[in-house]
């Protein structure tokens, strides 16, 4: 038998009718809007959002405002479905203390809600339903404003759009939750299923500015990469500078990763020398180039450079994680192509994993689900295998390409 101190466990659409004060008027349409989206109870569910150019039936809300001239306490007065035994339509009323045409915050003269008052009284709702017309209208463009320039309801409310949108060209129910659009999980390790080239990613205003400053604003340039785009836009203020340094590009893959990394800079390569800074004698007429004695002669077919090439090392890592980066994974290709992002053309970099000895594999494995990749997973020792407290790192160079 439970106790009386025990939580019960209710809704959040039941909490709101029952206590609409405690709830703001954004998040009270928001909820609304959440739990007809996903209400498989009815057979004609109204989810249209509010404030679009849909017939009024299939708007999820209607607004009316509280006729009174008392102080109010709270933006909403009262939550309730706007037809109580009708199990087709999920519609819900709300009435706002607010906005409106008349009550205590209306445009209209005190006058004009003492009027309606009085025709209340007499049980006449003509008056009071004709500026409903006006109320809701003028309530639902106030949301969709609020909506526009706030962040996250704007980016949910694009979201929402663009699942109705799938499943109704699928053929599922729009009250259903679909699980068909899956990527490259990057922290989980597993490779989804994509749909991108079905389906083009809806985005909302704030997604496409983000996107812009990270160097992805155009639909040519968007879902291309095996890192998801949306998981890119917390580095926008790294990826937008001009200036690309050391400990941004840690910080980015850190974060993305949630793997240490160190950035070993000034990593010297030869490189070949162009035909215009080689030097060339004077023969069979030609004057020759860069022949000068001590001054711009040089030997040789290729330079050191020292400041051309990065080393980026990523670990300590564990065995689980040192195979997430074997070659041909998706997290190897989205670590190059994230650095390869941020560093461009110009620099040029490898990559070395590092890992513990003992994190090495002490046998040869040959199931068909673990199969042994050269250099990888099928180690050949000539000593005895270390103990397991040794922890001595072994640094394992790797190409991409």
């Amino acid at each position: 038998m439970s106790t009386a101190s025990w939580r019960k466990n209710t809704a959040v659409i039941d909490t709101l009718a029952q206590h609409p004060y405690q709830f703001s008027f954004k998040q009270a349409v928001r909820v609304i809007e959440r739990s007809n989206n996903y209400n498989d109870m009815v057979e004609v569910s109204a989810i249209q959002s509010v404030g679009r150019f849909m017939p009024p039936l299939s708007e999820c809300i209607r607004f009316t405002s509280r006729q009174s001239l008392s102080f109010p306490s709270s933006e909403i007065s009262s939550v309730e479905p706007l037809y109580q035994d009708n199990k087709e339509n999920n519609q819900w009323k709300m009435e706002l203390n607010f906005i409106g045409l008349t009550g205590s915050n209306g445009v209209l003269p005190y006058h004009y809600t003492e009027t309606v008052l009085k025709r209340l009284k007499v049980k006449d709702k003509t008056i009071s339903e004709f500026f409903n017309l006006f109320n809701h209208r003028t309530a639902s463009l106030f949301y969709q404003s609020s909506v526009k320039y706030f962040a996250p309801l704007e980016y949910e409310r694009c979201r929402l759009t663009q699942r109705n949108n799938t499943q109704s060209s699928n053929g599922q129910s729009v009250n259903t939750q679909s699980s068909n659009t899956q990527s490259v999980d990057i922290q989980s390790g597993q490779t989804k299923k994509s749909t991108r080239n079905q389906a083009k990613t809806q985005t909302d205003n704030f997604t496409k500015m983000l996107l812009a400053l990270v160097g992805l604003g155009t639909d040519n340039l968007t879902d291309r990469l095996y890192t998801k785009d949306e998981s890119l836009l917390r580095y926008a203020g790294l990826l937008s500078s001009s200036v690309r340094s050391a400990s941004g590009l840690k910080q980015i893959l850190e974060s993305h990763f949630e793997l240490p990394v160190e950035i070993k800079e000034f990593v010297g390569q030869w490189q070949p020398l162009i035909d215009d800074v080689r030097t060339r004698m004077p023969l069979n007429g030609a004057a020759g180039q860069n022949n000068q004695l001590g001054r711009t002669v040089m030997l040789g077919k290729s330079g050191f450079f020292a400041q051309g090439k990065i080393n980026i090392i990523l670990g300590p890592l564990t065995a689980k994680q040192l195979q997430k980066f074997t070659p041909q994974t998706p997290h190897l290709k989205a670590l190059d192509e994230l650095v390869r992002l941020y560093l461009g053309f110009e620099q040029d970099y490898s990559f070395i994993l590092r890992t513990l000895k003992k994190e090495l594999p002490s046998q040869v494995s040959f199931a068909s689900k673990n199969k042994p990749i050269l250099g990888w997973t099928s180690w050949l020792s000539s000593k005895s295998i270390s103990s397991e407290h040794d922890n001595s790192v072994v640094d394992i160079p790797i190409s991409v390409r």
